[in-house]
């Protein structure tokens, strides 16, 4: 079940069934390993020669003009994603003086759905880390440790709590704090009604059961998403995966009737999932060779269920409803005790030159314009002073306005006018959207005499795979608290703050 808020309606939809219907899609008896081979992939030359590698085996087990008549849509990472896109740029400017193989051209370099959810759950946790810590402090003790980048299933696990913990009490604070421009605030409802739930179902509901239109929506928001959180690269690898899809479906090319019938087939879940399992039987101190037979002998015995047993963990992963209940309660009440606070420290946070916010109720934690809703990344910053943002706003009789997920405000009358649409916010997203654009024109048309330096360098902001935290199942064994009563008490204390309004 997903709820989309669209201009402040709920709109439910069921996606239980489509996922089962699509389940056959992401079975492991459809795909086959051909070849397993060891090849550096650190820039476009490389990508190349592993392309050369794949021309070749589909010489030898299909007709030789086969890519003359197909294409191969090939799910990549960014890496591969510029990489590749640069090769065929290359090719059709340069043709043959490129040196590249024709074949490229038959290549659709896209997006990687399960990398673009697990970048999103990653990057907004790290930036939203003094908040998450908070509630797993909360949650779990202030004695267990909360790593900068903790393992995805830790994260995911926070992130599932926080989230349908927000889900049980939003009305009740939303009901209380109503139109109210403050920056905490703003902060969080941005956080637990946007981009939580963007970041949970756009892959695990959106993608996998099929809903193209709610994908492609998706996709839209993750990159402002990303745009806003300065995710270097991904921001670019899904303005990709649109311009491609717009180019698509304004040229009627029948590729889009293709994506749009069998979304969930344009995954990367088949290598991923053989490459989780390679790894589960393989060691770091294992030869190039004996990777390769292992690989191969994964795939021999994949079916024959005598052979995975050996493999099985037989360790119950699943988290029992009950508890996971009484965590969700938990969560609801760390956010009540939270609001409470920040209603009571409204108009308090500290501007500190629009560079960094000094936030009260969080301790007077300092944070940067990231974490802040994207009407303080744009130009013109909300005025909490004012009930309007609209530039030309001369209405001076009317109370009534509202504040929009960005941040800015507007008298009905004034959005009215603006064709619903936030002008700061559309004209920040033009911007960024040309800055982007520029950024990989230049990138796809360099030439291949630049690759003595890799075109992907590891920085600051990419995320890595160094994790030392604490055990999900020993955290969850630990909690054993009944706080249903405690739960009531409070949730009836807010509705009475409601009620008396």
């Amino acid at each position: 079940m997903i709820h989309m808020k669209i201009n402040g309606i709920f709109t439910i939809h069921d996606y239980d069934e489509r996922i089962q219907n699509q389940q056959e899609l992401r079975s492991m008896k459809n795909s086959k390993l051909v070849d397993f081979i060891l090849h550096s992939l650190h820039n476009t030359k490389d990508y190349i020669e592993s392309a050369n590698i794949l021309f070749a085996t589909f010489e030898k087990i299909e007709q030789e003009d086969y890519l003359n008549n197909f294409v191969i849509s090939t799910i990549c990472d960014w890496p591969g994603q510029i990489n590749l896109r640069r090769a065929i740029t290359l090719r059709l400017n340069e043709k043959d003086n490129s040196g590249i193989p024709s074949q490229i051209l038959s290549l659709i370099p896209m997006i990687k759905p399960f990398h673009v959810s697990l970048n999103s759950r990653e990057t907004l946790f790290q930036i939203y880390h003094f908040f998450f810590k908070m509630i797993y402090h909360n949650l779990f003790g202030e004695n267990k440790i909360l790593v900068q980048k903790p393992k995805p299933r830790l994260i995911d696990l926070i992130l599932n709590l926080t989230f349908y913990g927000w889900k049980n009490i939003c009305n009740l604070i939303i009901n209380r704090f109503k139109n109210i421009k403050d920056i905490e605030y703003l902060i969080l409802i941005d956080l637990l009604d946007n981009s939580l739930p963007l970041i949970l179902e756009i892959y695990a509901k959106l993608f996998r059961c099929g809903f193209y239109k709610g994908y492609l929506e998706g996709i839209v928001r993750i990159w402002v998403l990303f745009q806003r959180l300065q995710r270097h690269n991904y921001n670019k690898a899904s303005l990709i995966f649109l311009s491609d899809v717009f180019y698509w479906t304004i040229n009627k090319h029948p590729i889009i009737d293709i994506l749009k019938n069998n979304l969930p087939i344009f995954n990367d879940y088949f290598v991923e999932n053989f490459h989780s399992s390679l790894r589960y039987q393989t060691a770091e101190s294992n030869t190039e060779k004996q990777i390769i037979q292992k690989a191969k002998i994964i795939d021999i015995e994949r079916n024959d269920e005598e052979f995975k047993s050996a493999f099985i963990n037989t360790r119950n992963t699943k988290i029992s409803k009950v508890k996971l209940i009484s965590l969700e309660k938990k969560v609801s009440l760390i956010l009540l005790s939270l609001f409470d606070e920040i209603y009571h420290n409204i108009g308090k946070t500290k501007n500190n030159n629009n560079e960094t916010f000094e936030l009260p109720s969080f301790n007077n934690k300092i944070v940067d314009i990231r974490v802040l809703p994207l009407a303080w990344s744009t130009s013109n910053l909300p005025d909490e002073e004012k009930i309007c943002d609209a530039e030309n706003c001369n209405i001076t009789n009317s109370s009534s306005n509202i504040v929009l997920i960005c941040g800015h405000s507007y008298h009905k009358e004034c959005l009215s006018f603006l064709n619903e649409k936030c002008e700061y916010y559309f004209n920040y997203l033009s911007k960024n959207i040309k800055t982007n654009i520029i950024s990989l024109n230049k990138r796809s048309f360099k030439s291949l005499n630049d690759d003595k330096i890799a075109e992907i360098t590891k920085n600051n902001n990419d995320l890595d795979d160094d994790y030392e935290d604490e055990n999900v199942e020993t955290l969850l064994e630990e909690t054993e608290e009944n706080i249903d009563n405690q739960y009531e008490i409070q949730y009836n204390i807010w509705l009475n703050y409601n009620n008396n309004m």
